[in-house]
């Protein structure tokens, strides 16, 4: 059986966030708008760090001594275990901020009354 490849695509799940953020009012709030710009740079960081993975994949050998090789894992998967906990410690403030702000991203119903 074949399987799936499901992805998320990062970027436009973003669009999509900005433009709830937008409509709501939020992207005025110097908070928000300085967490959020945080979090699109870690993505951008972690697009690439897979890129590279990727490519070289997760472990590296390092000749050392008398001709000796070492394998270990590659500092591009040690950079993205850590900026991964960087963007999920950006995303709690993010919606510290949002809550504070009165409430949660999503799509406001026509039926909505004030």
């Amino acid at each position: 059986m074949k399987k799936e490849n499901k992805t998320i695509d990062l970027k436009k799940s973003l669009d999509n966030f900005k433009k709830d953020a937008e409509r709501q009012g939020y992207v005025d709030n110097f908070l928000f708008a300085s967490t959020l710009k945080r979090l699109e740079t870690q993505i951008d960081i972690l697009t690439s760090l897979e890129k590279k993975i990727e490519e070289d994949g997760v472990v590296c050998t390092k000749e050392y001594v008398k001709g000796r090789e070492n394998m270990y894992v590659s500092p591009a998967v040690t950079t993205y275990n850590k900026t991964c906990q960087q963007a999920n410690n950006t995303t709690q403030a993010l919606i510290k901020v949002i809550v504070s702000l009165g409430g949660a991203l999503h799509e406001e119903d026509e039926d909505d009354e004030l």
